[in-house]
């Protein structure tokens, strides 16, 4: 009996989400048609993959079966799996994965303007994509999806694990780095228990049609900006070379094993099949920001901190290579300045809610803990924009 490795385990993430911002509650753990044009193929350092998992009930300790041991064993609710992407940052699966962490609309259109910011943006040019957060108004059933993990296939009749699980959810979402290290990326999926093997992505005729990969279009060590502007104005640390670390993370606080009457079977209408949860809702979301600078003479980080000053607008801005583009875009001159693919995360009010001096390679430095806040209903908490070659991100569209 053959066995296989863990490194050759494959993962996809569905395009399509299940459901439409607008009404998310609607289509909840809906599959998704296993093709090649529906999936993506998602890469991960993590070596763990999901199994699906049924909890049971036993009579263990009851009294009047006449047994020390248990007699009987039945079915409950399958586990809602839980797994963890993660890598080195870009503007492909990472982009993908704070979208949906977010969860609320994306503006999609070419970007206006050139980096000169007054020359118009030719035609295939990169795509410009403005991300909020879902609005209370539609509830809190967050934006799902569909996964598929497969390994060990070898044929339709020895496929070795194949499922697909709908109706996972991006509980947190982080990115971070330090000093010159790559910048990496985490986001933490959970599910309904809701499962279907095989997965649809092997063909019955035993033809492979699982997506290729894609190139991740990672974003670069040194080219992270990060800006604030305090009392005295626009504060630009990453220009300074201050920097030494940074850590962004974005929270859902989804209310697990919020489980219902009413709740479906795996199998319709047979409680010995197991049943799964019907609904992903967030809780109180939360953001953190974190980052460790040179401490310089005038103290400006831990006044922020003395004088409790709001902070605007902390922008996170990682680039990647230029976009090369298409049509008139790639028919420009070698001369003119090109956009970066890009990710970025702004948070438009704060507070520096900690502060500790450290000792970084005998350099004194500052750690920062912001705490972002929300002071008006027209002020948005965290906003993301994103710049690459993905015309729209993949809206609700399945049949």
């Amino acid at each position: 009996m053959a066995e296989f490795l863990v490194r050759d385990t494959r993962l996809f993430v569905s395009k399509d989400t299940e459901n439409a911002v607008s009404t998310p509650e609607t289509n909840y753990n809906a599959s998704i048609a296993g093709t090649t044009a529906n999936f993506l193929r998602a890469v991960m350092t993590g070596r763990t993959f999901l199994v699906p998992s049924l909890e049971t009930i036993d009579d263990l300790n009851k009294i009047g079966t006449g047994f020390e041991n248990a007699s009987t064993l039945r079915p409950n609710y399958w586990t809602q799996p839980v797994l963890t992407l993660g890598e080195e940052a870009n503007v492909e699966n990472m982009a993908l994965m704070l979208v949906r962490a977010l969860s609320g609309s994306v503006t999609s259109g070419l970007v206006a303007l050139m980096p000169d910011g007054t020359t118009s943006t030719p035609v295939g040019g990169p795509t410009e994509h403005i991300v909020l957060m879902q609005h209370p108004d539609v509830g809190r059933q967050l934006m799902s999806f569909n996964v598929v993990t497969q390994g060990g296939y070898r044929s339709d009749s020895a496929r070795g694990f194949d499922f697909r699980f709908p109706g996972m959810v991006v509980d947190s979402f982080q990115m971070g780095q330090n000093k010159g290290e790559v910048p990496t990326w985490s986001a933490e999926l959970v599910g309904s228990g809701k499962f279907a093997t095989p997965s649809g992505l092997v063909l019955a005729s035993g033809a492979n049609q699982v997506p290729d990969m894609i190139d991740q279009s990672y974003l670069s060590s040194a080219s992270i900006g990060l800006v604030y502007t305090g009392q005295s104005g626009l504060v630009n640390l990453s220009a300074q070379g201050r920097v030494h670390a940074w850590n962004f993370q974005f929270n859902n606080n989804v209310r697990r094993d919020d489980r219902r009457i009413g709740d479906p079977f795996r199998v319709s209408n047979d409680p010995t099949s197991g049943a799964y949860t019907n609904h992903m809702e967030h809780g109180n979301r939360t953001c953190a920001f974190q980052c460790t600078v040179a401490t310089t003479e005038d103290l400006a980080e831990f006044i922020l901190h003395r004088d409790n000053v709001q902070v605007q607008n902390i922008i996170l801005t990682l680039r990647g290579n230029l976009f090369v583009g298409t049509g008139a875009y790639a028919a420009q001159g070698a001369g003119v300045q090109r956009h970066n693919v890009l990710v970025e995360v702004t948070i438009p009010r704060s507070y520096v809610r900690g502060i500790s001096n450290g000792d970084e390679n005998d350099t004194s430095v500052l750690t920062l803990d912001f705490f972002p806040v929300r002071t008006s209903q027209s002020q948005e908490y965290v906003t993301a924009r994103i710049l690459n070659g993905v015309n729209t991100y993949y809206p609700y569209a399945h049949a």
